[in-house]
């Protein structure tokens, strides 16, 4: 840290506890630290907020910084500090965050605390006592990063805010012409609102319709009325967001037979879930085809809420296989038939009978199974 970044650090009134809430944290060990003087005080540090439960974005988070671990070096701990702070305190305890870190890298220790989990070394998690003290860290955080600015006394920071805000959603009804929904987007911007999904419906005998699901802190009231104050908008209402209605969504593809006997299963599994408040759809489209199933398996990762895709057939590979490596690259989970080709060895995981290959799939996305399909990465049934 050069000598205007110390100077700037000594400036407490400016840069230090007055900025930086000093909540008490605890590792994993049992160690309590502070956030301030003992995590991010001259040093430059990296924040990211989890919850371990997260089968998506958090694994590929935590590869990128295991990346980041690897090309610093013996510069890890020294003069670069990594932080995981968890967000869901009831499952992420003490000993699951341990665990955690050692499935990542051996670097990386965990902490936690009765209510606000994390973890601590030079890739450490910490927590703070109270869900008051997670929104404070993370208000600051929010507001460095809109400032825009480096911040003297933490030499270097970067956050991730993989947090949950609360969701929301509006439907919006507008007059056909520009403006309409940058409009709409910069209301969303001044709350400090993280855009989730836009749609546009332009029915053919009424006016247009935008509809919008973000997450933020900021009183659903005042956002509404500011987006009604837009020109050219009509009406905004709140409303259930598709999430909360449709939920988490699975999309099985393939031969009609073959996509019907694992729909059978899926919804069978699903109707389970959601009666227990899970909210799990599944969509089906009949394909043949490589051409067109490669196609198909490509733009799923472009549909909203879709968490796995099952591929039913007897018989598929050469291009669709491509397809289905780049969507798994992207995070996106794959099932396949015990088929024909070589679409089952790029899959996550094979099933040979189509009912159970269904029911699988619901499971590995449900948060009221305990079935891991990370765990199965690669077995064939």
């Amino acid at each position: 840290m050069n000598a205007a970044y110390e100077s700037a650090a000594a400036d407490d009134s400016r840069w230090g506890v007055n900025v930086f809430p000093n909540v008490t944290l605890t590792t994993h060990h049992g160690q309590s630290v502070r956030f301030y003087d003992d995590l991010i005080k001259g040093k430059i540090v990296a924040v990211d907020l989890i919850y371990t439960t997260c089968k998506y974005a958090r694994p590929l988070e935590a590869a990128r910084l295991a990346q980041v671990q690897r090309l610093l070096g013996d510069r890890m701990g020294r003069d670069v500090f990594l932080y995981s702070i968890t967000i869901d305190p009831d499952h992420d305890t003490p000993a699951m965050l341990g665990s955690t870190r050692r499935n990542i890298t051996p670097a990386r220790a965990g902490c936690s605390s009765p209510e606000r989990r994390a973890t601590s070394s030079s890739w450490a998690g910490s927590s703070g006592c109270t869900a008051a003290s997670i929104r404070r860290i993370l208000t600051v955080m929010c507001r460095i990063c809109s400032w825009g600015i480096r911040c003297p006394t933490a030499a270097g920071l970067y956050v991730n805010l993989h947090a949950r805000m609360p969701d929301h959603a509006v439907l919006a009804t507008v007059a056909d012409q520009p403006g309409i929904l940058h409009g709409l987007t910069k209301v969303l911007a001044a709350h400090d609102a993280n855009i989730t999904y836009v749609d546009i419906v332009r029915p053919p005998d009424r006016d247009p319709q935008v509809y919008l699901e973000f997450a933020t802190e900021r009183a659903i009231e005042t956002v509404v009325a500011d987006m009604r104050a837009v020109a050219g908008i009509k009406s905004v209402e709140p409303t259930p967001s598709f999430a909360k209605i449709y939920g988490k969504r699975i999309i099985i593809m393939g031969g009609g037979a073959q996509v019907g006997q694992v729909a059978m299963g899926a919804i069978s599994e699903a109707d389970r879930h959601n009666i227990r408040g899970e909210r799990i759809s599944v969509d089906t489209i009949p394909l043949v085809g490589e051409q067109n199933l490669a196609a198909a398996v490509r733009a799923v990762v472009l549909l909203p809420r879709v968490r796995l895709l099952v591929l039913a057939g007897s018989l598929m590979g050469g291009d669709i296989t491509k397809a289905v490596e780049e969507v798994r690259a992207k995070g996106l989970r794959v099932i396949s038939l015990n088929m024909a080709g070589s679409v089952p060895d790029a899959a996550d995981l094979v099933v040979s009978d189509p009912v159970q290959a269904g029911v699988m799939a619901v499971m590995a996305v449900a948060d009221t199974a305990k079935f891991d399909i990370v765990r199965q990465e690669k077995r064939r049934y």
